[in-house]
């Protein structure tokens, strides 16, 4: 993904997800992470949830934006997706995300 947004935007940011399992009991989280950074220890992860039917393959969102968990300021930010599972808790990068 990649997408560019006014920093007054309120609105969702869609990432698909492909799995082994079903994903429904898995939480999911999103990371704003500034510049081409992984994220670390210190990193804030907002809440998201699965969109669509049940499946290993579904689409996690989240909403970004003023009065939102994820209030950005702008810049770019490398966007990255949690699934936490047991024994797995995969990171991935799902994109760029430009707020002006």
């Amino acid at each position: 993904m990649a997408a560019t947004i006014s920093a007054v935007s309120v609105e969702y940011v869609y990432v698909p997800v492909t799995a082994n399992v079903d994903l429904d009991e898995q939480p999911v989280t999103f990371a704003f992470v500034p510049g081409n950074a992984a994220p670390t220890g210190a990193t804030s992860w907002a809440v998201g949830v699965w969109v669509g039917e049940v499946g290993p393959v579904r689409t996690a969102r989240v909403l970004i934006g003023p009065g939102t968990a994820v209030e950005l300021q702008p810049g770019e930010f490398s966007v990255w997706v949690r699934v936490d599972d047991d024994p797995e808790e995969p990171v991935r990068r799902a994109g760029t995300l430009t707020v002006l």
